[in-house]
């Protein structure tokens, strides 16, 4: 394949590498085929490298962008199957087995370096009917990405991994009535749905091979900073809940589900910028919020106006660059409902 070397500046955002990168004495840096978004860029620039090469064939970039596609959809498909299929045998009373959730895990940990397309690929797959599924495999994966954007270690992401997989695994003995109810629920129902959170608990805390950090989230995904959450109305949270509470509630916004509509994450952003000044950290906030929208560049969206455009940029603010046709638009905050939809 044809290469190019290329200066790192803000125009490397998109570039895929075309050999693997090498730091400090033969040190693994970046993996060829790592596409380059503004957190890769950050961290070349802080690393002081000025060159990369990266593929210069558009034809080829091309077919490589759509492999790792096909690669990240398969992925994602088996992992959901995976989870559901440990949700129901646990709905069916059996024991939960740690070690599926660990294979699982670590397929979501390899994945690391690809997940430039997981944005499009979760916008596709996730279904309202499938959402419990979708929803633990995709918090997991923004748990990740949030833990490697902090800087954690290897071993902090691999328990937020499994923690992600786990927080909701107690709506497996939530009635599907009420867990998939089109309507909203009523103040009894709603009470039985938050029970979930210590259901979840209830089946893992006795697990051994479950280390205690992962299990803290499981019963206080839904606890706020503010002592507004339940089951405990605690302040006091680790740092593993403090994550996943973030990106438990960013995934819900953006999902259909059986009773309302899904917002496009422009909407999303805002809306938790201003709920989660006091019920998240806001440190951890900001640092998932600045930083998932790099993946949404070169998403496709659905106007209002019926017209299909790309998101080509992100500016400061999170305000998105779309080319519709031949025009670019930028998008305040006070126009993000003209983003009708994500489409992949």
């Amino acid at each position: 394949m044809k290469e190019q070397q290329i200066y790192v500046y803000e125009k490397a955002i998109g570039e895929i590498l075309s050999r693997d990168l090498y730091i400090h004495q033969n040190m693994l840096f970046m993996k060829k085929g790592t596409i380059i978004n503004r957190y890769y860029l950050k961290k070349l620039q802080h690393q002081g490298i000025k060159k990369l090469w990266t593929y210069s064939d558009e034809q080829e970039v091309a077919t490589h962008r759509k492999k790792l596609q096909v690669q990240v959809k398969e992925e994602y498909q088996k992992n959901t199957t995976s989870m559901k299929n440990i949700m129901q045998s646990i709905a069916g009373g059996e024991t939960l087995d740690f070690r599926e959730v660990k294979e699982i895990s670590q397929v979501i940990l390899e994945g690391m370096d690809r997940y430039s397309y997981v944005v499009d690929c979760m916008n596709e797959l996730r279904s309202a009917d499938e959402y419990t599924y979708n929803h633990s495999i995709n918090v997991s994966i923004y748990g990740m990405l949030l833990g490697k954007w902090s800087g954690l270690k290897n071993k902090d992401i691999i328990n937020i991994v499994q923690a992600g997989l786990l927080h909701d695994m107690g709506k497996a003995k939530i009635p599907n009535e009420i867990l998939n109810k089109k309507g909203r629920l009523t103040e009894k129902e709603f009470a039985v749905m938050k029970a979930h959170a210590q259901l979840g608990y209830e089946i893992i805390k006795g697990n051994k091979t479950i280390p205690n950090a992962v299990k803290s989230p499981v019963l206080s995904h839904h606890e706020r900073l503010d002592g507004s959450g339940y089951p405990e109305k605690t302040k006091e949270l680790d740092l593993y809940t403090r994550i996943i509470a973030i990106c438990d509630v960013y995934d819900a916004l953006t999902s259909k589900r059986v009773y309302k509509k899904k917002k496009n994450p422009f909407e999303t952003i805002k809306e938790m910028k201003v709920y989660g000044y006091n019920h998240f950290d806001t440190k951890l906030l900001m640092v998932f919020l600045e930083n998932i929208t790099d993946y949404y560049i070169g998403s496709k969206v659905k106007m209002k106006s019926g017209e299909v455009g790309r998101i080509v940029s992100v500016m400061k603010g999170n305000k998105p660059i779309i080319q519709v046709g031949q025009e670019y638009i930028q998008l305040s905050s006070a126009d993000y409902q003209e983003i009708n939809e994500m489409i992949s």
